[in-house]
């Protein structure tokens, strides 16, 4: 029972209502994450960002494996991808909007919205992105590596530390501490849910001092650090612990480098 009431995947659609944005994030400068996509859900008159993503090239997309099983899946719709979105009220003359025409989800995550390890999926795209100053690939790190130091994470997740939940127009960015997996098991001991935490296939953030974290819509941004004008990521949004920003509690990540071969053998078309 404990576990069910403190844990949430940082998706839309998730019992969430944090504090913070990204908790304790800031406004992204126009076109300073060229690789960021929102991940719109389309049903009936319904739209709405869903979660985010990442470009992986001009026909595929990174992102959580929730994101699609938790809707899509579940209820029905549509999944659209926009590149080059920044603030939601004002469309940019750079916006692209591509429709998703299939995904594939890691085969060892259990689909629904649960939170389990292997949240991971990647999105083909019905027709091919053109790539420009705004619109980038992000660069895969060397397989199996783990990132150390800061990454920097961006989303459209909600920003309110108390219900209800508060989700910006404006894209949201923030620097987070890197943390070992043996911070992140500790810390996740005293919420009951280390045990949902895949030592070989997750990265994680802090700062476990609180109030800076990815929160429900951040789900599928990506994690990553700058190498000159590459992007390297190295982690995807998957879950946190309820609020959103708690003292104690870590963001957690499916691993990018744990997963290359198996992006790779999917995107291969």
């Amino acid at each position: 029972m404990k576990i069910f009431l403190v844990l949430v995947n940082v998706f839309l659609g998730c019992l969430a209502a944090p504090n913070g944005w990204i908790i304790g994030g800031d406004d992204a400068t126009a076109g300073e994450f060229p690789h960021m996509l929102s991940l719109q859900w389309h049903f009936l008159e319904i739209r709405r960002h869903n979660c985010g993503a990442s470009v992986i090239n001009e026909r595929w997309a990174l992102t959580a494996a929730h994101c699609v099983t938790g809707t899509v899946v579940e209820q029905g719709g549509r999944l659209s991808v926009i590149a080059a979105a920044w603030d939601f009220r004002e469309p940019g003359e750079h916006q692209q909007e591509i429709f998703v025409d299939r995904f594939v989800n890691h085969p060892l995550y259990p689909g629904g919205n649960l939170v389990a390890p292997h949240d991971i999926g990647v999105l083909h795209l019905e027709e091919a992105l053109v790539f420009s100053d705004w619109v980038k690939p992000i660069v895969f790190p060397q397989p199996n590596t783990v990132a150390t130091g800061t990454g920097v994470f961006s989303g459209w997740g909600n920003i309110q530390s108390d219900p209800p939940a508060v989700f910006p127009d404006i894209l949201q960015r923030a620097d987070m501490p890197i943390l070992t997996m043996s911070q992140c098991h500790d810390a996740l001991v005293q919420f009951g849910s280390s045990h949902l935490l895949n030592l070989e296939g997750d990265i994680c953030t802090g700062p476990l001092t609180g109030g800076l974290s990815a929160c429900s819509a951040d789900s599928g941004s990506p994690l990553g650090q700058w190498d000159g004008d590459d992007f390297i990521q190295v982690g995807v949004a998957a879950w946190t612990i309820f609020p959103c920003g708690r003292v104690g509690a870590p963001t957690v990540y499916a691993r990018v480098s744990a997963y290359i071969d198996w992006i790779n053998e999917n995107i291969a078309d």
